[in-house]
């Protein structure tokens, strides 16, 4: 294992990192795109100081996932650099596997960085993932915001996530692991055309005898991730206009929204949904066309862990219960994103939604002036299965509750 001679591939990670993350958290598979990542990032942290703390995520999805992970931990422990790998186990084989194992991956990464109070994890996303993204979203029919470059970082529960090589190409990392003598584990999927994701990477010879290379791809995606934040600028404009904020939900005014264009509206609610989930992907765009015939006709609607409902000529974004009622944190802590609860450190002690059974308890709930389906999501103690205090409906000196969501943030 070399890597005192590198080839002509510097990546300017001072810049990436900058001087507030310490500590460093890599998410490596044992591919040529994470292994060169941190191979690059080692080197500079031996010479800035810094400690990297190395993660693999097991999906248990092929037979020789638990052999690769032990191949990584082998080449970590060579480097002197502590690596866990992260499980996941409760897999209910419903729906698209390899979203379920990518939101899966995010959550065992951001949990193993808040463990290691690592604040930042360096991803091995690269250029030619840029382009082979762009295509995917174009046969799905995307818009501006699929079709955009995928950002340099993305903010998960507060855990910062870099791209580091995303100006590299793959041609590249792997001229770098071949001069540098380092191997990599080659995933025998990204031969099977199967995937589509493998079926345009052997496509793209065929576009470039018409012209469009990688080189055009990026430009034309970095364009449009350009013309996405211009559009952002203005949503932002019509959310002063349109939106408020209520017990940690959001409020639209329907009249005022549907004044604005089909695009603005649409992204405005993603916004939203993005902002209280605190999630780098949201629904898709004819999803949330659905949602918005909802909105004109002042109907119910459900998506992605929310509830919309009427209220007057509003419609009140609320948390859904069945997308939180298996939540739960001990105090002290952050809560579904959008609540930080302050009480007694007593063991036998959870934070989790009211739910509808327990707010039946209460007869005077409608004095409040809270709708129902905000109280149900809304957090309670609780001891085992019994209601210790309903934190929206009941005061109590023990317990503080106070809101973890900036709204300067969204409207800014």
């Amino acid at each position: 294992m070399k890597i005192d001679k590198y080839p002509e591939l510097t990546i300017d990670f001072d810049k990436v990192f900058g001087v507030k993350h310490s500590k460093i958290g890599v998410a490596v598979s044992g591919g040529g795109d994470s292994i060169a990542l941190l191979l690059l990032i080692y080197k500079w942290a031996q010479e800035t100081k810094k400690t990297i703390l190395v993660a693999t995520v097991n999906h248990n999805l092929k037979p020789t996932a638990k052999d690769e992970a032990n191949q990584v931990s082998l080449f970590c422990s060579k480097l002197g650099i502590l690596h866990n790998v992260l499980t996941w186990e409760n897999w209910n084989k419903k729906g698209n596997v390899q979203a379920s194992a990518r939101k899966a991956r995010y959550q065992l990464l951001t949990k193993w960085a808040v463990e290691n109070n690592i604040s930042c994890v360096a991803l091995g996303h690269n250029s030619d993932d840029v382009v082979e993204n762009f295509f995917i979203r174009l046969s799905r029919g995307s818009g501006v915001d699929g079709l955009s470059q995928m950002l340099p970082s993305f903010e998960l529960d507060n855990i910062i996530y870099l791209r580091p090589l995303i100006d590299v190409s793959r041609e590249e990392l792997r001229t770098f692991l071949n001069v540098t003598k380092n191997k990599w584990i080659e995933d025998p999927a990204n031969d099977d055309k199967n995937f589509h994701r493998v079926r345009i990477r052997k496509s793209l010879s065929l576009l470039d005898q018409m012209g469009i290379n990688s080189k055009s791809v990026i430009t034309a995606s970095k364009n449009l991730r350009e013309a996405s934040q211009a559009l952002d600028i203005y949503t932002g404009v019509v959310a002063k206009e349109c939106v408020s904020f209520k017990d940690g939900d959001i409020i639209f005014n329907v009249p005022l929204l549907l004044n604005h264009p089909i695009e603005i509206q649409r992204r405005l609610l993603l916004k939203a949904m993005l902002f209280l989930a605190k999630s780098e992907f949201g629904p898709r765009s004819s999803e949330l066309s659905n949602l918005l015939t909802s909105f004109s006709k002042y109907r119910p609607h459900t998506l992605k862990g929310f509830y919309f409902f009427p209220v007057e000529e509003k419609m009140r974004m609320s948390r859904e219960y069945k997308a939180i009622e298996h939540y739960a944190t001990k105090p002290n802590n952050v809560w579904d994103h959008r609540w930080y609860v302050k009480g007694p450190k007593l063991s036998n002690l959870w934070i989790r939604p009211l739910g509808e059974k327990a707010l039946s308890g209460f007869t005077n709930w409608k004095n409040f002036g809270i709708p129902k389906y905000a109280l149900i999501s809304s957090p309670a103690v609780w001891n085992g299965n019994n209601l210790e205090l309903s934190l929206f409906l009941e005061r109590d000196n023990l317990w503080e509750l106070s809101l973890n969501i900036k709204e300067k943030e969204f409207f800014g």
